[in-house]
């Protein structure tokens, strides 16, 4: 905080601009370290006619600055931290006064550091992060309407109980960097289920078994042809291993299907997992049983408009140049 000036220097100030000297001038013959310091003592005068700086009001501060800004680098350090710890150390080696959450809380907001819920993200290694940005700079090179050809598929797990909720301290925009995420693990029980989307609007879903081999998912590329692809669409998968038995890749070949090269650990580039991400949503703010899962899923589904599965096409060059700028890395879609 800058130290107001002495009020002999404010009476020079306010008698020299008042016989007409510029601010420079007066912040010149005054030897003041700037224009903008003689002019916020003559405005202060003005507001408060008086020479001397106004006393603040209110209780004083707990924290000086350097504190404030030592706590601000702590939390960064540690994001995943909670209020409470933070409070018993600042507290363990305060020598006059303690603070509570609450000017924890005021301020790391001051600093623009809000709590949030963690993000959880995949943990990728160097060389499929290479692989992904090879394949993101090659697929830019396609035209904006390619990707409306494509038909983008994916399984999903969903289950009754939520995956638990941790929360960190970060700044806006800072969701996805590594300190602020969580890793995902799947090994609970759930019902599967594979979906398929197109530009139009048109969809499908389908109830899998829990152990899905690759004669399960023939079936259900039989179903789906019958149902959604056409002439001239490309079929994206990802590289489950089912997706990659020897019977599939007979049954792309007898039906000459355009099949979608498609990079390792890339959820977050297919437009699918976003309505992944609707559905779960939303059953987290119904009443829902076991036993009604599955119409609840799927009643969400079909709720959701061709408008939505659109914009969500649109966004896949966007996903393309982030992932280019992020050097391979997962994006946060």
């Amino acid at each position: 905080m800058v130290k107001p000036l002495d009020k002999f220097i404010v009476c020079k100030v306010v008698t020299l601009r008042d016989v007409g000297l510029s601010w420079g001038q007066i912040a010149k013959k005054l030897d003041l370290k700037s224009r903008s310091s003689a002019q916020s003592a003559y405005e202060r005068f003005k507001r408060n006619m008086s020479f001397e700086a106004k006393k603040p009001t209110g209780r004083p501060e707990k924290l000086t600055e350097k504190t404030k800004k030592k706590l601000v680098r702590d939390v960064l350090k540690d994001p995943k931290t909670t209020l409470e710890r933070i409070r018993v150390i600042y507290n363990s080696f305060a020598t006059e006064n303690s603070i509570s959450r609450a000017t924890i809380r005021r301020v790391l907001k001051k600093y623009g550091i809000y709590s949030r819920v963690c993000a959880k993200k995949l943990a990728i290694k160097k060389p499929a992060k290479k692989n992904r940005l090879r394949w993101c700079r090659k697929m830019l090179r396609e035209p904006s309407y390619f990707w409306q050809k494509v038909v983008f598929t994916d399984e999903t797990r969903i289950k009754l109980t939520s995956d638990g909720i941790v929360r960190v301290f970060r700044r806006n925009g800072t969701r996805f960097e590594e300190k602020n995420t969580r890793f995902v693990t799947t090994n609970r029980k759930s019902l599967m289920f594979w979906g398929a989307i197109r530009y139009d609007g048109v969809k499908c879903l389908v109830l899998c078994p829990d152990r899905m081999n690759s004669r399960d998912y023939l079936k259900i590329l039989e179903d789906y042809d019958e149902k959604m692809h056409y002439s001239g669409c490309v079929f994206q998968q990802d590289n489950a291993p089912i997706h990659k038995a020897a019977i599939i890749k007979e049954f792309f070949a007898a039906r000459q299907w355009d099949v979608l090269e498609w990079p390792p650990y890339s959820p977050d580039l297919n437009p699918i997992e976003n309505m992944w991400a609707i559905i779960k949503k939303r059953l987290q703010k119904q009443v829902v049983t076991w036993e009604n899962l599955v119409e609840k899923v799927i009643q969400i589904w079909e709720e959701i408009d061709a408008e939505t599965v659109k914009h969500l096409y649109n966004s896949f060059q966007g996903r393309l140049k982030k992932v280019k700028s992020n050097k391979g890395a997962i994006i946060g879609y």
